[in-house]
């Protein structure tokens, strides 16, 4: 099938006032997207309907919603799992209207209850333990009941919250950890369905954010109406972004000078990074295999980017000494191209509604090279293993519903000729 078609088996807005139960708006539901991205600590929907009364067994009742009111739906989609969000619900964060014809359209905007109580919380604490172990204690200030899955660290750093919100900081230390196993700095701090997750970039290469065990393919042609495999289809896909040297080359990825100024000895340290020298050793790629890129007249080696930061002194420890983070400069450029290498290719897909897939997770793409030969196989090098950058479940007002994923990664994994 091409296409999926989605019931909505519940959609309730609990009033805030609490009293008189429930609103259902299931019946009155014309549109809903729901998203995932693994650079958003929360997950977010919009949900279109057109009632401004509904039908209750008391008669009708006015819908009023100002904000903040929780909700939780539950979508049926053929062939996978529901999209449920009934056990933890989300949170009205904002109500607007719209003009459709003669028709008047209301839009909420959604998003975790965790999100909310984000704007309230704040980090006080000094932290001086291995990082993986102080993001655990800064999420639990939420006081989440939703699952928290923390790739362990290498080094420590020691640091005081100043009173910031729990996402900002823990999104702030992304940069700086260092996976166990002298892994490549960088990290990433997202929300799925299934819980909160703070990944290294190099284990989401290696699935470690989950991998769809179906590969997805493109073709011209179809498999006969109803039969499962159209579930794995690629409907159309788009390269949004494929190695732009021109962009690489600003963003210092094959090579960058970073100055870090330090305060307090009022000092200097100069950082040179190239990527040649890091590919593949210190800074795995998904494709063991890839060779950094060159560039004419040897331009990969000379840097064409400059960086210039204050650099964290450190923090004083209990008995009164100052305690340095570790190759604090070091980390943090080689984190700045970990995340620019692993954005270098970005492709664009809609398939036919999955919801079992996950921002984070590893899936793989099986896409035909262009070419004007009837032989139309040939694998390009936009097939491969990518991690899914973000994604959309699109449910529109025909009961059709399709999703959008925007893939990313670091390396060319293969050429068939």
């Amino acid at each position: 099938m091409a296409e999926s078609k989605y019931g909505i088996d519940e959609f309730l807005v609990q009033p805030l006032s609490g009293s008189g139960g429930p609103i259902d708006l299931s019946s009155a539901i014309i549109g809903l997207e729901y998203f995932e991205d693994i650079l958003s600590p929360t997950i977010t929907a919009k949900v279109l309907f057109s009632a401004t009364e509904i039908s209750t067994k008391d008669g009708s009742k006015d819908v009023e919603i100002f904000g903040g009111e929780s909700v939780t739906f539950d979508i049926n989609v053929p062939d996978f799992e529901n999209l449920d969000m009934t056990e933890y619900g989300m949170v009205v964060r904002k109500v607007s209207s719209e003009k459709n014809g003669r028709q008047g359209i209301y839009v909420l905007e959604l998003v975790s209850k965790e999100s909310i109580s984000n704007e309230t919380a704040r980090v006080t604490k000094r932290y001086s333990k291995p990082i993986s172990e102080s993001v655990k204690e800064i999420v639990s200030v939420l006081k989440t009941s939703k699952r928290v899955k923390v790739d362990s660290t290498s080094n420590n750093y020691n640091f005081i919250g100043n009173t910031r919100r729990p996402f900002d900081v823990v999104t702030w230390l992304c940069p700086k950890s260092v996976p166990s196993g002298n892994g490549t700095p960088g990290f990433f701090f997202y929300e799925t369905r299934d819980g909160y997750n703070f990944l290294s970039a190099n284990n989401l290469l290696k699935g470690g954010g989950g991998q769809y065990p179906n590969v997805y393919a493109q073709s011209e042609t179809s498999d006969n109406p109803g039969s499962s495999n159209n579930n794995f289809k690629i409907l159309t896909s788009r390269t949004a972004k494929n190695n732009d040297i021109l962009t690489s080359l600003r963003l210092g990825m094959y090579s960058n000078n970073s100055v870090y100024y330090n305060l307090y000895e009022n000092k200097y340290e100069n950082v040179k990074f190239t990527l040649k020298q890091q590919y593949n050793s210190k800074l795995k790629t998904s494709a063991e295999s890839a060779s950094a890129p060159k560039l004419e007249n040897g331009l990969e080696d000379y840097p064409s980017r400059l960086i210039v930061k204050a650099l964290d002194a450190g923090n004083l420890t209990a008995a009164g000494k100052l305690e340095k983070p570790q190759n604090l400069p070091k980390y943090q450029s080689i984190s700045t191209v970990r995340y620019s290498l692993l954005y270098s290719q970005v492709l664009n897909i809609i398939i036919p509604c999955n919801t079992e897939l996950r921002a984070g997770q590893l899936i793989e793409c099986d896409i035909p090279k262009p070419t004007s030969n009837s032989n139309k196989s040939m694998e390009s090098t936009a097939s491969g293993k990518y991690v899914i950058a973000s994604l959309c479940h699109r449910f529109d007002e025909n009961r059709k519903a399709f999703t959008s994923l925007s893939l990313i990664k670091d390396s060319y994994e293969y050429v068939t000729e």
